[in-house]
């Protein structure tokens, strides 16, 4: 006999998006009284997957309790066998980890990833100060009305941590660090060679980065880490001092001074500060509006905004009025605070650009969609000859990579049909996670030998996709081997014009002059090309066009 669970309410627990089947033949009656711990991890899979994914399959051995701290969103608290703790709230698809006071979105690899050293740092750790254990937390927890449905709190697992926990935690670590490629070997700032180290310190002084962010790989090797790596790039480049880019990707930024290497690596650990999205200016969304009206209302917002100094807002507002004019201490200012740099191309890109394209091409009125209404646009205008339709994107790189899943929502959308097969590649990709998505692909396009190779894959790495059971390296080369077989099949540049009549426009401010410019990218005959962005270090992203 088997009974179909199926939960209908606000959405607040795992069990609303994963519906559960129970074999009660099979399956031994848990309660919470009984084993709370087993109770909760069975009333919320999703929780038990994410410890998995966080911790091995062994996690058991290294917590003593979890609780539930809030109903909506359910917040998880777990507590460690050495009493430290780390929080996991439901965000609907997957879970937020906050470790330490830093917040971690598991659905990011990269964040999933940094999330799982986080916690193995906690492991190390002793037991902090004047902790209460599991016991007293529990007594100290207001009871529930409902013994059936536990909202506040759990009691630990009955039985002690042994000892010898302490060299299986380190033992735990180690194998996280060799089978995680995240990170290049650092050492010392001191053994940097005497160049090296007149290298960082220009750096330092010439594109406003502190020591502390840079992360020494080898004797002449600097790597710098920054939330803004694309602003920090540009920067050393406009220098002059660094020499050009080098590399095959050059956007992402290598540099060689003699025989000291400078590599930008994205930091990706704080959020926005700055709160220039237009809709936090107070930009109208979904009504046309005039140019004029666009100006006052980005003007207001920018005056209204207390995060920024004055020399920001006079630096914003030159923006918006097209007269950028700051003394050279002013523009030092600036160019300095590389998070606000980088938040005025991310953010302020979009209605800067249409004010200035709108310009140049006589438009009369602009209209920015709120999220998800149009997918691959970003904002409309009205012209005396019809609409255009825009991209914004800042001026980075060398192209744009656009999810597979926005061209097939515009296809959907139109009503329009393509070939089966290449639906089938865009819903294949659409359907499933970074991870598998791309590997989906080889029974139904690969050829025998990649058949075969993604087959020892799977073989070889039986716990695939949990991260920490396979080399990513492994995976990415048998992504990378589809991508090119596809690409030799398939066209989709057809597709790609018919459905995304778009123009591209790139916004980019100078960091010498604080001078803003545009370039266009229109829609006539655009060539595109399956690609991944995909690293070893930077395993987030699905398979997108290449423009």
């Amino acid at each position: 006999m088997r009974i179909r669970i199926l939960k209908n309410k606000p959405l607040n627990e795992e069990e609303v998006v994963v519906q559960q089947s129970v074999d009660v033949a099979t399956t031994p009656a848990i309660t919470f009284e009984s084993n709370p711990l087993e109770f909760i991890l069975q009333k919320y899979p999703s929780l038990n997957k994410t410890l998995v994914d966080l911790m091995t399959e062994d996690f058991r051995d290294y917590i003593s309790g979890i609780y539930v701290m809030a109903p909506k969103p359910t917040i998880f608290k777990v507590v460690l066998h050495n009493n430290r703790v780390f929080y996991l709230t439901f965000m609907g698809k997957t879970y937020e980890a906050k470790v330490s006071g830093k917040k971690y979105y598991l659905a990011r690899i990269s964040e999933l990833e940094m999330a799982i050293l986080s916690i193995a740092d906690l492991l190390t750790l002793g037991t902090p100060p004047q902790a209460e254990g599991p016991t007293e937390e529990l007594a100290s927890t207001p009871e529930e009305t409902d013994p059936n449905e536990p909202s506040a709190a759990e009691t630990p697992a009955e039985e002690e941590v042994p000892e010898e926990l302490a060299e299986s935690k380190k033992k735990f670590k180690l194998n996280l660090l060799e089978s995680l490629i995240i990170e290049l070997v650092k050492i010392p700032f001191e053994d940097l060679t005497d160049e090296a180290k007149k290298v960082a310190q220009d750096l330092i002084d010439t594109i406003g980065i502190t020591k502390d962010q840079i992360q020494p790989a080898s004797k002449n090797t600097l790597v710098v880490y920054d939330d803004n790596r694309d602003v920090m790039v540009d920067k050393t480049e406009a220098s002059g001092k660094f020499g050009p880019k080098r590399g095959p990707k050059p956007q992402r930024g290598n540099f060689k001074v003699g025989n000291t290497i400078i590599i930008f690596k994205p930091l990706k650990t704080s959020g926005e500060y700055y709160e220039l999205k237009p809709q936090q200016l107070g930009v109208t969304l979904d009504k046309n509006i005039p140019f004029d009206l666009l100006k006052k209302e980005l003007i207001d917002g920018i005056n209204k905004n207390d995060k920024l100094s004055p020399t920001q807002k006079k630096f914003l507002l030159g923006l918006v009025n097209d007269k950028v004019d700051l003394t050279d201490e002013e523009k030092q200012e600036i160019v300095s605070d590389n998070r606000f740099y980088g938040e005025v191309l991310k953010n302020l890109g979009e209605p800067l650009g249409a004010i200035e394209y709108g310009n140049q091409i006589g438009a009369t009125s602009v209209f920015f969609p709120k999220a998800g209404n149009y997918p691959l646009i970003d904002y409309l205008l009205q012209t005396p000859g019809g609409e255009v339709q825009v991209s914004a994107k800042t001026a980075k790189g060398k192209g744009n990579v656009i999810k597979l899943g926005d061209l097939k929502k515009k296809i959907e959308l139109s009503k329009g049909k393509i070939d089966p097969n290449k639906q089938k590649i865009l819903d294949i990709i659409d359907a499933n996670d970074v991870r598998t998505g791309s590997l989906k692909l080889i029974p139904e396009f690969g050829n025998d030998n990649l058949k075969k190779q993604y087959e020892e894959f799977l073989k070889n790495n039986s716990k695939f996709p949990a991260v920490g059971s396979y080399n990513p390296s492994d995976r990415l080369a048998l992504e990378r081997e589809i991508i090119r077989q596809l690409n030799s099949k398939f066209s989709f540049n057809d597709e790609f014009n018919n459905y995304v009549a778009v123009h591209y426009v790139k916004y980019f401010i100078d960091p010498k002059t604080l001078q803003p410019s545009i370039k266009v990218i229109k829609d006539e005959g655009f060539k595109v090309k399956l690609k991944s962005k995909n690293s070893p270090g930077h395993d987030t992203d699905k398979i997108g066009f290449e423009i």
